[in-house]
């Protein structure tokens, strides 16, 4: 049997269709219980989906934090002449902006991006 009430002639329903109509929802919701039982989520599969996202929150936190240092070493450490490949722009006759340097720079950058987009994809869960 469908529903006889529409959304439009709710208001004129009398109580007995709005109770025949609920019976016929419940009705039709316990016979959808045949999907509910065939789902198998219980409290270990549920658990297993917290831990599951509390491992994969500080992953990229990590890999931003790597990321970072990586790009501050690669600044600070003193590189081979062979390795820092040219000078962009020199402060002194011996020293100077290397792209070497612009490659950490952005190193550092794409290690901050992460942290903070990671940080904001998970204050937001």
């Amino acid at each position: 049997m469908e529903s006889s009430i529409s959304f439009r002639n709710m208001q004129q329903a009398t109580v007995d269709e709005k109770v025949n109509d609920l019976i016929m929802a419940f009705k039709t919701s316990v016979d959808n219980s045949d999907n509910m039982k065939n789902n198998f989520i219980d409290t270990k599969v549920g658990k297993s989906v917290v831990v599951r996202h509390y491992v994969e929150m500080p992953i990229p936190v990590l890999i931003g934090f790597v990321m970072l240092t990586l790009g501050f070493a690669m600044i600070i450490l003193p590189a081979p002449k062979y390795f820092e490949i040219f000078t962009i722009f020199y402060f002194s006759l011996n020293d100077g902006f290397t792209l070497m340097d612009l490659i950490s720079l952005i190193i550092v950058l794409i290690g901050v991006f992460v942290i903070v987009k990671s940080y904001f994809k998970f204050a937001n869960q």
